[in-house]
């Protein structure tokens, strides 16, 4: 009987891992969740606001030199919640009070008449986790959010690296973005999006580069890709100490280009 052999051939050194989520005190005021890539402002703004209010006032913040920040969605709030926990329900590294934080999610529900009103929005409640619309009038608690990127149509977007993903040092990271531009310039921060460093490495087209990660190890890693007209970024996303056996020679570059093209 002829035995039949299958070789797997496991390509280590263009796929990302993803960690495990830790919230991670950064010391400026600031938590990186390595779970969902977003970093938190690490206490709760001084006073109450209604919904309008929080928008603005996420917006006009300006905290550890950062100023993108803006309300959390409801599913972004949800993600710190711990229901293992109670009062509050959330890990104690966050300043919170036991009462409702808004999100910025609008909760729309069609009255008897089939009439649909935009007058609520999502809530979250900090003692128990307890999720309600509530009148965009009334004034609750405020905590703010950065990172990710929108997706709109026609605008420049970054596909890869994935938020929240894992690199090594020595790993070949493809970025790819979904708008030719010949002039494109990358970035890396290691600080959050404080500073940044511009990188190099093969360009196979106008919207594609493959770079050989390089350290310092860092969980809040955010890219920047500019055209000339538009600039935007993505992350956070991890940079892991140590050496994937680093690999700059034809194969890999095909390999990268692979992941980039999707052959």
């Amino acid at each position: 009987m002829i035995k039949k052999m299958m070789c797997f051939c496991v390509l280590m050194l263009i796929i990302p891992a993803f960690v495990w989520g830790e919230f991670l005190d950064n010391g400026d005021n600031t938590i990186t969740d390595t779970n969902t890539g977003l970093m938190w402002q690490k206490a709760t703004l001084a006073t109450t606001q209604n919904w309008e209010g929080a928008i603005l006032a996420c917006e006009a913040l300006s905290l550890s030199d950062f100023n993108d920040w803006r309300l959390p969605s409801k599913a972004e709030l949800m993600s710190i919640v711990d229901y293992s926990k109670y009062n509050p329900v959330v890990d104690a590294k966050f300043t919170t009070e036991n009462n409702y934080y808004w999100t910025s999610t609008t909760y729309a529900k069609a009255d008897e008449g089939s009439t649909t009103t935009f007058s609520k929005a999502w809530a979250v409640k900090f003692e128990d986790g307890t999720v309600e619309g509530m009148p965009k009038t009334d004034k609750y608690y405020v905590r703010a959010v950065r990172g990710g990127q929108p997706q709109v149509p026609k605008t420049l977007y970054v596909s890869m690296p994935a938020q929240t993903s894992s690199w090594s040092a020595g790993e070949l990271l493809p970025i790819s973005w979904d708008t030719a531009a010949t002039d494109a310039k990358v970035s890396i921060s290691r600080d959050g999006g404080k500073t940044y460093n511009e990188i190099t490495g093969e360009k196979p087209n106008s919207y594609s580069l493959v770079w050989t990660v390089t350290g310092p190890a860092s969980d809040n890693c955010m890219l920047k890709i500019e055209t000339g007209t538009t600039t935007i970024t993505q992350g956070l996303f991890s940079i892991k100490a140590g050496s994937a056996g680093g690999c700059n020679d034809l194969p890999c570059i095909i390999q990268g280009l692979q992941v980039l093209t999707g052959k």
